[in-house]
């Protein structure tokens, strides 16, 4: 169940917020209704976020709480400077960010992923950097054009924020959903996207990223095959790819993330959300 906020700037504009819980991991939607989105600002956990426009002059922006966020109050601002006659505009709200306790996961790996070679962790720490630099890069074009969906429909899915042990050595939170399906199962573009990066990785192991626009980026590991090339722009539905288990694996899935100015958000939190109702008609 999705919560809503709405409060009045005035007769207009108004702000309206959606989410699913205001909790880590979870990706808010910010609808402002009647200012252009190339007017507006916002900041959110200390982080500027970009508008993008939205139907009969509205825009929206996404909000990542990431799965690290700690619990308390934040505060997030919109505004817009005066301009051509039109008035300057400020809204702020107190977001009070609530507790997840995450479930905790044992797994047993090839030992080579727990205690990898020197050149390993070179290398590990260079797809790392390459991985951030995509992950921050911030297009203003609007790629998706519908809702999201599951890239393996009907695939049941781990826990995301799984704290996890692997081999009892402790590592970082699970920061995607591990989709379960067969070793070859088609991967399908959960929405339009710019593919931006393609590569075998150590840990990740066939990777996909694609780039939805705005700050928004999802990505598709441990590929058996990858069916696309960077700079491709797929539709929502186009082959990424098939199941395997390349990389860090206990056995064949899809581990599927999103990253919102390289914050990490459960992918669920995006499927959940009802974009259509907000996107112009001409990009259905």
């Amino acid at each position: 169940m999705l919560l809503a906020t709405s409060v009045a700037g005035g007769p207009k504009p108004t702000v309206h917020l959606e989410a699913r819980a205001y909790q880590p991991g979870e990706v808010i939607l910010v609808i402002v209704d009647g200012i252009e989105a190339s007017r507006l600002k916002g900041k959110f956990l200390g982080e500027e976020i970009s508008f993008l426009p939205g139907k009969l002059g509205s825009a929206l922006a996404f909000c990542p709480i990431d799965l690290e966020t700690k619990v308390g109050m934040v505060t997030l601002t919109v505004r817009a400077d005066a301009a051509a006659e039109k008035p300057e505009f400020s809204w702020s709200k107190e977001v009070r960010i609530l507790g997840k306790k995450f479930p905790t996961g044992r797994l047993k790996v090839d030992p080579k992923y727990v205690a990898p070679t020197k050149e390993e962790l070179e290398r590990d720490a260079q797809e790392k950097k390459r991985l951030k630099s995509v992950f921050e890069t911030v297009s203003l074009e609007p790629f998706f054009q519908s809702n999201f969906s599951s890239p393996v429909p009907g695939a049941p899915a781990s826990r995301f924020g799984e704290r996890r042990f692997f081999n009892d050595e402790p590592r970082m939170p699970h920061s995607g959903a591990d989709l379960k399906a067969t070793e070859g199962t088609p991967v399908h573009a959960p929405a339009r996207g710019k593919v931006v990066l393609t590569e075998d990785m150590f840990f990740p192991g066939k990777t996909v990223v694609l780039d939805h626009g705005y700050g928004l980026h999802s990505y598709y590991s441990h590929l058996s095959e990858m069916s696309v090339k960077a700079g491709a722009v797929v539709a929502k539905g186009d082959l990424l790819g098939k199941v395997g288990a390349t990389g860090r694996v206990t056995g064949p899935h899809l581990h599927w993330g999103v990253k919102v100015y390289n914050e990490r958000v459960d992918p669920f939190s995006l499927v959940d959300l009802d974009l259509e109702r907000y996107l112009p008609e001409s990009s259905k």
